[in-house]
């Protein structure tokens, strides 16, 4: 089994004006390598659509997500999902949110490809949610003080539940806070 995530972070459920509107979204996107320039069969369309205001929101983020996972489906790969925390898959760094993330699982091996563009998850997140991920992430990126009051929150219920820390304690430390057996939550304030 091949588990595959997509990761969005954010501390925050508002969107600052420097972080919305078109100037906003042509700067993420000049940031981003395509890795897929094949055929769009609808992708730049929804794309379009969900920039159109200038603001991507969760539902629009997880139409992208789940356009990824039927593009994934329709090469005939077993995918379940898009998932939403805590059933999908937590994969954090400090300052992020899982509650804002989706992921999938692809069941199966998905063959290597020797050219990136014959990838499919490649192929399909390209075409379908590269874009609107990455402005779903630069959106909801938190600040540094977001996550130094994240890893400190961290911190502070690692203590509480017993694990032993450094003095001071470390990033690596706050970061396993949040599995077993000390289930921090340090993205809820």
């Amino acid at each position: 089994m091949l588990a595959s995530s997509a990761c969005s972070q954010a501390s925050t459920t508002t969107t600052s004006e420097a972080r919305s509107g078109a100037a906003f979204i042509e700067e993420v996107l000049s940031t981003l390598v395509p890795a897929y320039t094949g055929p769009d069969v609808g992708g730049k369309a929804l794309q379009d659509e969900v920039f159109a205001d200038g603001i991507v929101t969760f539902a629009e983020y997880e139409r992208a997500m789940t356009a990824r996972v039927e593009c994934l489906r329709a090469e005939g790969y077993d995918v379940e999902g898009p998932l939403a925390y805590p059933d999908g898959g937590l994969s954090l760094a400090p300052g992020d949110d899982p509650r804002l993330s989706l992921s999938f699982q692809i069941y199966g091996d998905l063959p290597a490809a020797e050219n990136p563009a014959d990838d499919v998850d490649i192929r399909c997140q390209s075409q379908w949610s590269l874009a609107i991920e990455a402005v779903w992430d630069a959106q909801n990126a938190p600040s540094e003080k977001e996550v130094q009051a994240w890893l400190e929150r961290a911190w502070l219920c690692a203590a509480e539940r017993g694990m032993p820390l450094s003095d001071p304690p470390t990033v690596d430390e706050a970061m396993l806070s949040v599995i077993r057996p000390y289930n921090c939550t340090p993205w809820e304030e």
